[in-house]
């Protein structure tokens, strides 16, 4: 599949990956320094430049404090596997954390080698976090990840 086509196709799927994060939830644009952020992050962890129009961003809370943290999709023919792409779920840290690395204010709560849309979130919670539902792309069945105080696993 070329760039071009696969631009395209990632287009469509914008809709649906905002729609998924959980039906009567709010999802809404960041501000835009988080996507800046998580730009930034994944260029460091990728050591390539992000194509922005192949990042595709869906803010909820899932930890119940009224931050948004971020479902992050990266659209890349080098982060996917015919439907399944790479992915990550971010916490921004608070202003003023810090870090040694001088990385970003992001932690990365959630890192997926290969998931398929939907992603949502379910009114379930494990230690506090809401649980989030991926459809496994080898056996097409959803999979219940639970935060265990640190990640989703």
């Amino acid at each position: 599949m070329s760039r071009r086509t696969f631009g395209l196709a990632a287009l469509g799927l914008l809709p649906m990956l905002l729609a998924a994060c959980g039906a009567g939830q709010t999802v809404s644009r960041s501000v835009p320094p988080f996507e800046e952020d998580i730009v930034a992050y994944l260029e460091e962890e990728t050591d390539e430049d992000i194509d922005r129009r192949h990042l595709l961003l869906g803010y909820i809370d899932l930890d119940g404090d009224g931050d948004d943290e971020a479902f992050a999709l990266y659209l890349d023919e080098d982060n996917c596997a015919g439907s399944a792409c790479g992915g990550w779920i971010f916490l921004r840290r608070p202003p003023g954390a810090e870090d040694e690395d001088d990385r970003p204010p992001l932690t990365v709560v959630g890192r997926f080698t290969s998931f398929t849309l939907p992603v949502a979130s379910r009114d379930r919670v494990t230690k506090g976090w809401r649980d989030v539902i991926i459809r496994d792309p080898n056996s097409g069945a959803d999979d219940r990840l639970r935060y265990d105080g640190r990640v989703y696993r």
